[in-house]
């Protein structure tokens, strides 16, 4: 079959990765991030409520919830999270450590012209503006990759097992 119930797992539980990690980042800036407005989680996960409810809100302009600062946080993880999940795919079962990604020039290339778009439409002014994103700082980008590589590291786990325990009973079998 081209999808086994194993790779089908991996991908759920990649997926999964994914979007906790962007949803994380985003979650980031509005609750811990010194840039950001530092409110609480019931803030957050009730932001509905803040036209409805101002005094829930205090010293929190209802406005923040369309801050491009969050959004941009949380673009810039699934971004780089697929670039990582692009070295992943270099070979289906085989660690990074063996099968090392310079052997597909092509796909690194791609990955540079990836990040270069991301990079510009971040830190040219008139994109900005056009894709509602804000420029991060040296830290915001340090946070981005704490969200973004563990994927690797998911990854990485989820192909030993493939290796080493579903790929071994199916070919044995």
């Amino acid at each position: 079959t081209l999808i086994t119930p194993w790779l089908f797992f991996r991908y759920m539980v990649i997926g999964g990765y994914v979007g906790a990690a962007t949803v994380g980042a985003s979650s980031y800036w509005f609750l811990i991030d010194p840039t950001g407005p530092q409110m609480s989680f019931w803030q957050l996960t009730n932001h509905m409520q803040c036209y409805g409810s101002p005094e829930h809100f205090k010293g929190i302009s209802c406005e923040i919830f369309q801050a491009p600062e969050a959004m941009t946080m949380a673009l810039s993880v699934l971004v780089t999270i697929e670039m990582a999940n692009a070295l992943n795919s270099v070979s289906e079962n085989q660690s990074l450590l063996v099968m090392h990604p310079w052997v597909n020039i092509y796909l690194l290339m791609a990955m540079a012209l990836s990040f270069s778009l991301h990079f510009m439409i971040l830190y040219v002014d008139v994109f900005n503006v056009v894709f509602n994103i804000s420029a991060l700082s040296f830290d915001q980008w340090m946070v981005v990759l704490k969200f973004s590589l563990p994927v690797l590291l998911v990854d990485e786990a989820l192909k030993f097992v493939a290796r080493n325990y579903t790929d071994v009973e199916r070919l044995g079998a």
